[in-house]
């Protein structure tokens, strides 16, 4: 965690230099290939503490640049409607940022209460924990977003002006 806490906090200050050097899209498309990355190596870590220490780190160096670059993208989402349409709506970018963040943290709490719970998982205090609870857990840390990021970096490469395809 504080691999990850670390340089999530460091990476908005660099991205000004990385900005200037690469689009915003192809920052976050090599933040994807970092995270896609560094899951694979948690996942396939296995039991080994310093793999999934190296995992996590290169997990975290593609998490900043995209937690960093997402706040970065709304004033180019106003910018583009006022260009495009003239009108400039502030306000209900950022408010519908902020919502489709709400509903993505939760719906991906609740899928892993739904994974959990499909395994099993009670969380009564005394109740066993079973190897498939174990290995839905992490699937769930490791798998699951990893496979996501994989799904959504064709789509994000697709429609990039740039030749960064896979």
């Amino acid at each position: 965690m504080t691999p990850l806490l670390s340089s999530t906090i460091r990476s908005p200050f660099c991205a000004v230099s990385v900005f200037k050097r690469w689009s915003k899209q192809m920052f976050l498309l090599i933040g994807s290939v970092f995270l896609i990355v560094g899951f694979v190596i948690t996942g396939l870590a296995g039991n080994n503490t310093t793999m999934i220490v190296v995992g996590t780190v290169i997990r975290s160096l593609g998490a900043g640049p995209l937690l960093s670059a997402v706040f970065a993208l709304v004033p180019d989402v106003v910018e583009y409607g006022y260009w495009k349409f003239g009108i400039r709506s502030e306000g209900l970018i950022s408010s519908a940022q902020s919502i489709v963040s709400k509903i993505g943290i939760g719906l991906g709490s609740a899928l892993t209460g739904w994974i959990l719970a499909g395994v099993g998982y009670s969380g009564a205090p005394d109740a066993p924990i079973t190897d498939s609870i174990v290995n839905a857990v992490r699937f769930d840390y490791t798998w699951l977003v990893c496979i996501g990021c994989y799904v959504s970096y064709p789509c994000a490469a697709r429609h990039s002006r740039s030749p960064c395809t896979i």
